[in-house]
């Protein structure tokens, strides 16, 4: 953990061992977690709510770049400095992709129930699908003010402003099986930026119906100037 080095992920200086309790020496972050900018049924601003997700979704595509899974992604491990920055946190539950069953193995079937994967509370083999799992749990909440359910509730539900593009997404990211799921990270983050664009044909009716009411107002001015 001590070799990441990106501007969303929380800086790891050290690790030891004290009083029989193991540590983390961190980069201090001057600000609060996401949650304390959450109001529960409350959703975000759809376009500060993808900044946010953005930046998130970038730090888990670095530290799974270096074989890391985090494994505890929630609002409380997102924290969110006076400038508005985004870092995560709290790597307590991190694995290497190399000792994904460590945890198990140890009898530690950790992780904060609303946000972990199935197959993570199950005990099952863990790869990038379960932050994926845990990253749509977060785009859910932070776009509709609710945590998803286990039978999927349409975001457009809560929050009649989000596209079915956007639905779509989520949908799929929260996949109960992992194998309908995003494999990557990054293919979710991608995925839900394009579904946050204006679609482009939306543009051209905009352009169409604009070009045509100037038509239809210079031939109603023509007529009464004939007449």
């Amino acid at each position: 953990m001590a070799s990441l080095a990106h501007p969303h992920v929380v800086a790891v200086y050290d690790s030891g061992t004290s009083g029989g309790h193991h540590y983390l020496v961190m980069e201090y972050v001057p600000g609060s977690s996401l949650r304390s900018r959450m109001r529960p049924g409350v959703p975000w601003p759809t376009a500060r709510a993808a900044r946010v997700l953005d930046a998130i979704a970038g730090a888990l595509c670095y530290i799974h770049e270096q074989g890391i899974l985090h494994l505890d992604l929630k609002p409380e491990n997102v924290l969110s400095t006076e400038r508005g920055e985004v870092k995560i946190t709290d790597f307590g539950l991190a694995l290497s992709l190399l000792d994904v069953r460590t945890l198990f193995d140890l009898g530690l079937a950790e992780g904060t129930l609303d946000y972990c994967s199935p197959e993570q509370w199950h005990g099952l083999r863990l790869d990038q699908r379960s932050d994926v799992y845990s990253l749509a749990t977060l785009a859910y909440e932070l776009l509709t003010g609710r945590l998803p359910r286990r039978i999927y509730v349409s975001a457009c539900r809560h929050n009649s402003r989000l596209s079915k593009q956007v639905d779509k997404v989520l949908r799929q990211g929260l996949a109960r099986d992992a194998a309908e799921r995003y494999s990557t990270v990054e293919e979710f983050r991608a995925a839900l930026a394009d579904a946050f664009r204006p679609r482009r044909w939306r543009f051209r009716l905009i352009g169409h119906l604009f070009i045509a009411s100037i038509i239809t107002l210079a031939m109603v001015l023509l007529i009464r100037a004939s007449g």
